[in-house]
């Protein structure tokens, strides 16, 4: 019974000691987020929210290339607190949500740099894909995620309203083990 005893412990040790050494997979909770993009208009800063969107986070910052990041955002979801100017950003000289009804990243890689962490994938908005490096920190608890994005490079313009075609996307997604 005794020797019995010592194998099981000596199993339950093995397997947190694996569990330490690969790390935790660490996952986002979708329902602690935030997505939003700020872009210069005519009127100034325009900061656009998104309601509905998802996020699939596999991370361990042990084993990186076991790590994935991918999540899409329904485009029809935004909202700048204008009615107006939110229905002009659905249509198509901006996002084009009827027949585009979804942003998405899909990781290739993540990979470690000096301030944190660039996940490497392919960005598509409004049909087009285009490679794109996502840089983000993790906490322990939060990741979080700030980038400039060129619209013009998905073909969403618009005709004149933003005087800057390069916008700011800002994420921000709770962890959950």
């Amino acid at each position: 019974m005794k020797r019995v005893f010592m194998i099981l412990k000596g199993c339950i040790l093995s397997v947190f000691l694996m569990g330490m050494a690969f790390g935790q997979q660490i996952q986002a909770d979708n329902s602690k987020a935030s997505v939003r993009f700020e872009i210069g208009s005519i009127h100034g800063t325009v900061k656009v929210n998104f309601s509905e969107f998802e996020a699939d986070v596999k991370f361990d910052p042990n084993n990186l290339v076991a790590s994935t990041i991918s999540g899409k955002i329904k485009s029809a979801s935004l909202d700048s607190k204008n009615g107006g100017r939110d229905g002009s950003l659905r249509d198509s000289k901006y996002l084009d949500v009827k027949n585009f009804p979804y942003m998405s990243f899909k990781s290739k890689k993540i990979v470690k740099v000096s301030n944190g962490y660039k996940a490497v994938g392919t960005m598509s908005i409004k049909g087009k894909s285009r490679e794109f490096e996502m840089p983000f920190t993790f906490d322990g608890s939060t990741f979080k995620s700030s980038f400039e994005l060129k619209f013009t490079d998905y073909g969403v313009s618009g005709g004149g309203f933003f005087h800057e075609n390069d916008g700011k996307v800002i994420m921000e997604f709770a962890a959950m083990k």
